[in-house]
């Protein structure tokens, strides 16, 4: 994990797909509070269960 990125947040836009998905999975992995913004539902769905199996509780 990387020290500097803990406790830090960043909002994603697009992240329903794509390399926004990627980033946003990467930064909640890194430690990152993220919030996942996306117009399709769905998608975002799909991201936050990405998100969700990528990361421990912390």
């Amino acid at each position: 994990m990387t020290a500097g990125l803990v406790g830090e947040t960043a909002l994603i836009t697009g992240s329903g797909r794509g390399i926004d998905a990627a980033i946003a999975t990467g930064l909640a992995h890194a430690g990152v509070d993220v919030i996942p913004l996306s117009r399709t539902a769905n998608q975002l769905n799909e991201t936050v269960i990405a998100i969700r199996a990528s990361t421990v509780e912390r």
